[in-house]
């Protein structure tokens, strides 16, 4: 029976979760896909035409995410970009809602569902995860409602909780492919409780998948066409990274492990959990949800992090579930859960990794009106320097550098300078340190002038001035001759 010092101890963790997103939403570090996203979404409100900016090449999913995105321009300068991360921070919020109550229902102790609670707040602000311009909140969402309704499908059978859910997973699907777990873990669900269903209610999901199907349809080709989302599909399906062989898949995975080892305590404490017998249906359901997001990440064929968010729900349970049943260590009379320390280590690491970023935030110094660091001036002169002109520069730059014309250029894959999808030749041009100006001039044909450093969200850049470009590198005709699958390679 519960006490009542403990019954608002879950409030108080979702309270406490929601400010540290909050905090994220404002202070952690603006990313490229960020950018790249924004930039998107500002072609569509100048021009109504959905396009992969960086690359010039049609956009498939997410249409409708980046026509909401464009609404948010009429109410915000680019520069406050927490306020376009408002969507996916509301997403997160009510997805820590949902799992709350999932935490209840499963009738965890009140400091395990906390314990939960907080490893899905550090994964929100990790990296932004979920708090990003990106919509993996959605997919996170869904698929947090799709394992809700799938450990109560046994008991309260196929009914509208069951029903809406799957008409918002097809909302999510049309958001991003990842959308699709969502109806995986549903599917399980059917087959897991099959004895406890009768047939009716599972006919009657045919009807209401044909609305979702309708839904899917609307949103896919949202102020556009059929066709123009296939060939953006057929493009993205054909780059190298959705082409890499099967049994290189361990090898991405490697690399995200090298890269994110904040990630690899938590999902080997999933693994240990699984290990831990449970008479509970429901805990049983999610157990299996759990090797059903391992099997899709194991066939999905890009792997970044953020695409772990699959994952993340069961593991946020089976995180808690450890925590009811971990091993007691006894320091000075006092008996403290094994699952207590790491939950110590995860609050101080997102405390570490918020200040961080945070500190070196220009946006959050701007709105406190404060220029502490040396690098805002130098930035600042950068601005004055290439006002009226067009940069090119990475798409982190685009909410900073909005008074010229903005280029967007993608110094990992193939080099586009183009704006409004017409070539262009840049005057100025913002560019790590991966390599010197000698093998830049090199290899694309360009000549550079140094103009000054900069270091923004503590990375070191450089501005050069452009004084002769390429025709066939930087104007982006190079690319004309290409065959159309050799194009599509280089992404």
């Amino acid at each position: 029976m519960k006490t009542k010092a403990s019954l608002p101890l879950i409030p108080i963790g979702i309270l406490c979760c929601a400010l540290v997103m909050t905090a994220g939403a404002i202070g952690v570090y603006w990313s490229p896909d960020e950018g790249w996203n924004l930039l998107m979404a500002e072609h569509y409100a100048a021009t109504g035409e959905f396009i992969n900016i960086v690359y010039d090449a049609p956009l498939d999913f997410g249409r409708f995410w980046f026509y909401l995105l464009s609404q948010l321009t009429l109410i915000a300068p680019y520069e406050q970009y927490f306020v376009y991360r408002l969507p996916s921070l509301l997403l997160s919020i009510c997805s820590l809602v949902v799992l709350a109550r999932m935490m209840s229902v499963l009738r965890f102790k009140p400091v395990s569902a906390v314990c939960g609670l907080a490893l899905f707040s550090f994964w929100t602000v990790y990296g932004a995860t979920g708090i990003s311009l990106r919509p993996e909140s959605i997919y996170i969402f869904s698929t947090l409602l799709s394992l809700y309704a799938g450990m109560t499908l046994g008991e309260r059978g196929i009914g509208p909780r069951f029903v809406l859910v799957l008409l918002f997973n097809f909302i999510a699907f049309a958001m991003h492919p990842n959308g699709i777990f969502g109806f995986a873990v549903l599917g399980l669900a059917l087959l897991y409780f099959r004895k406890r269903l009768s047939l009716k209610p599972v006919l009657l999901l045919v009807p209401v998948s044909a609305a979702g199907l309708a839904l899917l349809y609307a949103l896919l080709t949202w102020d556009s066409t059929w066709a123009a989302f296939m060939e953006g599909y057929l493009y993205n399906a054909g780059t190298d990274y959705h082409q890499v062989p099967f049994y290189k898949e361990y090898q991405r995975y490697i690399g995200l492990a090298s890269n994110y080892l904040l990630i690899l305590p938590f999902f080997l404490i999933a693994f240990v959990a699984l290990l831990l017998k449970t008479e509970a249906t429901s805990m049983r359901f999610v157990k299996l949800t759990f090797w059903l997001s391992i099997a899709y990440l194991f066939f999905l064929p890009v792997k970044w992090h953020y695409y772990f968010s699959v994952a993340v729900p069961p593991v946020c349970i089976l995180f808690a579930y450890f925590h009811e049943h971990s091993p007691v260590i006894t320091i000075r009379s006092r008996r403290i859960s094994f699952i207590s320390i790491i939950l110590a280590f995860l609050v101080s690491s997102v405390a570490v990794y918020e200040y961080d970023q945070a500190k070196e935030n220009a946006m959050l110094r701007a709105m406190l009106g404060r220029n502490v660091f040396w690098m805002d001036a130098m930035n600042q002169q950068a601005q004055q320097v290439v006002a009226g002109k067009k940069i090119a520069a990475p798409t982190v730059f685009f909410p900073y550098l909005t008074s010229g014309t903005f280029v967007p250029y993608n110094e990992f894959g193939e080099v586009k300078f183009t704006y409004r999808s017409q070539p262009v030749q840049p005057d100025y041009l913002i560019t790590t340190l991966r390599e010197n100006r000698g093998q830049l001039m090199d290899k694309w044909g360009m000549t550079l002038e140094y103009e000054q450093s900069l270091l923004f969200q503590g990375v070191p850049y450089t501005l050069y001035s452009v004084k002769q470009t390429g025709q066939q590198t930087a104007m982006g005709r190079g690319n004309e001759t290409k065959q159309p699958n050799e194009a599509r390679k280089v992404r």
